[in-house]
């Protein structure tokens, strides 16, 4: 678990997710009843930061920790709880499949339903622990973020879920890549710089294609999309809130890789979490993603406009296609399409190409009663195995089983 958790793509998800839930997050490993030190922490609090210098600080913070942790292990679900200085926490259990249980703890937040001064719950907290009276607190509060207290748990969820697929990814046999098209063999390869970059589940890559190339109406309806695969229940609402926020994250992730300046981009997801409190439809969720997100169509270090690509792979998706004739319709080279793929999106051709046919399937799967023989067959892929294992590899379900689980919220 230590390999996977320190990996570059694990790193870069507990970083979008800590800016993006506006707090700190830490992964603990808990073998028995017993608490391993810290294994990655992202994110920090003035409080926290004073507490773990303090003697005792650390114990007391573990002791406060640990009952929610196994209670979080033992249900599988969101534990919430207080600490020891008085502020609100969530612990969720990750990665199941590992060698040892790990938890993810998200806080401290204050929930907003009971917004009130901290100050008098943390003078006691410092008091019982340093056995002093305080007068005042020698740490500020300000940057204890204020979130619903049913936000967070749902935000913890989306955080394990992330963390389970790209587990998964890095743990199973990939299946076998398509042979390459003639052109890309000449010469040399371009160097990848990695293919699991940010979760393949929000059409980040895409996303961040739509919205480089100006194409407001294709963002909307990736979102749209990312949004209609919540599953329903008794918190749905609070899900999409939450997926909401995760897919902003995500396109943030993929811009920075890309080269886009993020800067105004990561300042104004700190507030998303919030600002879609009250927000019930998925038109109001999805303009609240796309206005986090839109300054990346104008302050772009580097430009990518894939409206024209788009247009002839949805034309021709069905057939089989080349490197060289999309490239020779563009007018360009197909190295030249290549390195712009590869530079601005971090996919090949065929990566890219695999992800349209991906994305055009499940609108088949949701909006007719098509087989999924015959949807793979409409999308170029006639082998339904093949279909098969491609759609899992994007989705991380069968087809079936998507067209199922958007047919029970139906």
């Amino acid at each position: 678990m230590l390999k996977f958790v320190r990996s570059d793509e694990v790193q870069a998800l507990l970083t979008r997710a800590s800016v993006a839930a506006g707090m700190p997050l830490s992964l603990h490993a808990v073998t028995g009843e017993q608490e391993s030190p810290r294994i990655v922490s992202k994110g920090r609090c003035d409080a926290c930061a004073h507490v773990a210098k303090t003697r005792g600080g650390r114990a007391a913070c573990e002791k406060s920790r640990l009952p929610a942790s196994l209670d979080a292990l033992r249900t599988g679900h969101p534990w919430p709880f207080v600490c020891h200085m008085g502020f609100a926490c969530v612990c969720i259990a990750v990665l199941p499949e590992a060698d040892a249980d790990g938890v993810l703890t998200l806080g401290p937040y204050c929930p907003a339903e009971a917004n009130k001064s901290l100050d008098n719950d943390a003078l006691r907290g410092l008091a019982k622990l340093t056995k002093e009276r305080q007068v005042e607190l020698p740490f500020a509060l300000d940057d204890i973020h204020l979130a619903p207290a049913d936000s967070v748990p749902a935000m913890a969820e989306w955080i394990r879920d992330d963390l389970a697929s790209l587990w998964r990814e890095a743990n199973a046999p990939l299946p076998p890549e398509p042979p390459p098209d003639t052109a890309t063999t000449k010469g040399k390869r371009p160097k990848r710089r990695g293919d699991k970059r940010f979760s393949e589940a929000y059409n980040a890559a895409d996303l961040l294609a739509a919205l480089a190339g100006n194409n407001r109406g294709e963002a909307r309806k990736l979102i749209r999309g990312a949004l209609d695969e919540c599953p329903t229940g008794a918190r749905a609402v609070v899900i999409r809130r939450a997926r909401a926020v995760a897919i902003a994250g995500a396109v943030l992730e993929a811009a920075e890789r890309a080269g886009f300046d993020t800067t105004a981009c990561w300042e104004r997801i700190v507030a998303l979490p919030t600002s879609v409190t009250d927000l019930k439809k998925d038109t109001e969720l999805t303009r609240a993603v796309l206005t986090t997100v839109e300054s990346l169509q104008r302050k772009p270090r580097s430009q990518g406009d894939y409206t024209a690509l788009d247009r002839i792979l949805s034309a021709r998706l069905a057939e089989k296609i080349t490197l060289t004739e999309v490239a020779k319709a563009l007018g360009v080279k197909p190295n030249t399409l290549t390195r712009r793929l590869d530079r601005q999106l971090g996919k090949t051709f065929l990566q890219y190409l695999a992800s349209r046919r991906v994305d055009h399937a499940k609108v088949l799967l949701r909006e007719t009663n098509l087989s999924a023989g015959e949807v793979g067959r409409r999308v170029g892929i006639a082998d339904p195995g093949n279909f098969s294992k491609l759609f899992r590899k994007f989705v991380f379900m069968s087809p079936s089983a998507y067209r199922a689980q958007f047919r029970s919220k139906q």
